[in-house]
C-alpha cells in the first residue's frame, strides 16, 4: 500500500511559504493551544521552600494566593534548573505523595532546562 499526497495546487515558492506558515500556526494551536489571560483578581507568589534535588534541580514550594471577594490559596511545586535565567515550563499532573510520578527530573530540568509545575 503507497500513500499519495494530494496535489498542492501551487509552484511558486512565496505560495508554498505563506500555506506552510499557515499550517505551522495551525500544528502550534493543536500542540500548545494558548496562554491563559491574565486574573482580573490580584495574584501573588511566594516561595515558601527551596532545596537543591542535586544533579542541577532545585525544587521550590511556591503559595500563589488569590485576594478579590475573599482570599484563597495553593501550593505548586516547581522543578526548575539552578542555572539562572527563562526556562520553558511544563505542567505536570500528580497524586500526593508521589511528587513527580518518575518523571526522569535529571534529564528534563537540570540537562534540558526545562521547568517542571506540578500541583495535588
Amino acid at each position: 500500500m503507497h500513500l499519495r499526497l494530494p496535489e498542492i495546487g501551487f509552484t511558486e515558492a512565496e505560495t508554498w511559504e505563506k500555506v506552510r506558515q499557515d499550517w505551522k500556526g495551525t500544528a502550534d494551536a493543536c500542540l500548545y493551544g494558548t496562554a491563559p489571560e491574565a486574573p482580573e483578581v490580584p495574584v501573588s507568589g511566594e516561595v515558601i521552600e527551596k532545596q537543591s534535588e542535586g544533579e542541577g534541580v532545585i525544587r521550590e514550594t511556591v503559595r500563589l494566593t488569590f485576594t478579590g471577594q475573599g482570599t484563597h490559596s495553593f501550593d505548586v511545586t516547581l522543578y526548575r534548573p539552578e542555572r539562572e535565567g527563562r526556562h520553558p515550563a511544563v505542567v505536570w499532573v500528580w497524586f500526593a505523595g508521589d511528587p513527580h510520578r518518575g518523571c526522569p527530573l535529571a534529564e528534563i530540568v537540570g540537562e534540558r532546562g526545562y521547568i517542571l509545575a506540578g500541583f495535588d
